[in-house]
């Protein structure tokens, strides 16, 4: 990797940064020139700016090189409570976009671009926050830690924070960023995702009785999970399951041999998934060369009762006289893996989902700017809280 991406000697303000984030292509398949995958280059331009804020900033591959980010400030004291702010490096496609991706242009105050509402915007906010706060704290009496956590591969699967909860982070609190309108969530469902093959025997379908059909065959799979396993799954209020992809067969005169079909499913907290899958495999034995192959199952995010996090980040929004409701979503985050992991976990962050993944995305300057504000009054909030344990 060449050298310094980034050289600041004085904290950004938090709309600077955010253009600087978003004119960086970070989608996992665009390979820069120089400094290889996106989401790689992103991890490089933003350890070279940390360590200009005297953070030392670890990288820790995942796949084909492409990074988890873990960033302690200097004054870190091993054993006293710690925060995480986690974002996510990683965007999606800019196919189709109306605008330039990655111009971070300004306009009528909104600022627009890839990623400026998921999630670059609440990640500039965390960063400007999190400096502001050691330079003013740094050599202080501390009462907490802050870390700053980048994940790879977000929306791809949730691939690092998948991998990063494996290894022993010293981290209890973990605010996780995505755009929720200033409000916390505290909820998401979990994803479970898999396919089904069936296999038959071709031949030419004027004599379809000496092969094997395995589209008919996959019918009755279709059936099974219509008619006996996704009504009662869809009982829980809030539950999805979705059949979203189905292929067979090569050529209209040929009976095919084989066909598989992919099902995207969203349960909450309450689901008992391992019984649903255990009922659909049962099943599935009655239906000849019919295989079930699992491709994820992601544990749902529920904030836990009395989360300190939660008490401390609605205390900075009544102080900075936000309105809010707790919300529970139906998308899926990294929180998924930090709850399951046992760390006090909310969702948080500046923009509105609706803007997500759209031709002309945007956050608007308004939410960055009360997003710092925020933050800044919830690391004050913490400071006090732990200063009186």
């Amino acid at each position: 990797m060449p050298g310094c991406l980034c050289s600041y000697t004085e904290i950004p303000d938090v709309v600077t940064l955010t253009r600087e984030l978003v004119k960086i292509n970070s989608i996992p398949g665009f390979v820069h020139k120089e400094f290889g995958k996106g989401e790689t280059y992103l991890a490089h331009w933003l350890k070279d700016f940390l360590a200009g804020f005297d953070f030392t900033v670890d990288l820790l591959p995942v796949e084909e090189n492409r990074p988890n980010l873990i960033a302690r400030h200097r004054a870190f004291i091993p054993g006293l409570p710690t925060l995480a702010f986690s974002a996510h490096l990683d965007t999606v496609s800019a196919d189709g976009m109306t605008i330039d991706p990655f111009a971070a242009e300004i306009r009528n105050d909104k600022l627009y671009g890839r990623g400026a509402c998921d999630m670059k915007g609440t990640m500039a906010v965390m960063l400007v926050a999190l400096l502001n706060w050691y330079e003013k704290y740094a050599f202080e009496p501390q009462a907490f830690n802050v870390l700053f956590i980048a994940t790879m591969g977000e929306e791809g699967g949730t691939l690092g924070a998948r991998e990063l909860v494996k290894r022993p982070v010293p981290m209890d609190l973990v605010l996780v960023g995505e755009p929720t309108r200033l409000e916390p969530v505290i909820g998401h469902n979990g994803t479970w995702r898999f396919t089904v093959n069936t296999t038959g025997r071709s031949c030419h379908s004027s004599r379809p009785r000496l092969g094997s059909n395995a589209i008919e065959s996959m019918m009755r799979v279709t059936g099974l999970i219509l008619n006996e396993i996704k009504p009662e799954f869809e009982e829980i209020d809030g539950n999805a399951m979705s059949i979203t992809k189905i292929h067979g067969g090569e050529q209209i005169n040929i009976i095919p041999d084989a066909c598989e079909l992919t099902v995207d499913c969203r349960y909450r907290p309450e689901t008992d998934v391992d019984r649903f899958k255990k009922t659909l495999i049962d099943k599935l034995t009655g239906i000849k060369e019919a295989e079930y192959h699992e491709i994820l199952i992601n544990p749902p995010f529920k904030a836990k009762e009395n989360s300190l996090l939660l008490t401390r980040l609605e205390q900075a929004l009544e102080d900075c006289r936000v309105q809010y409701e707790r919300r529970y979503e139906p998308w899926y985050s990294d929180a998924g893996h930090f709850c399951a992991a046992g760390y006090d976990t909310v969702l948080w962050g500046v923009g509105d989902m609706a803007q997500a993944h759209t031709k002309d995305e945007y956050i608007e300057i308004t939410q960055l700017n009360k997003g710092v504000e925020i933050l800044q009054s919830f690391l004050y909030n913490c400071n006090k809280y732990f200063q009186k344990r």
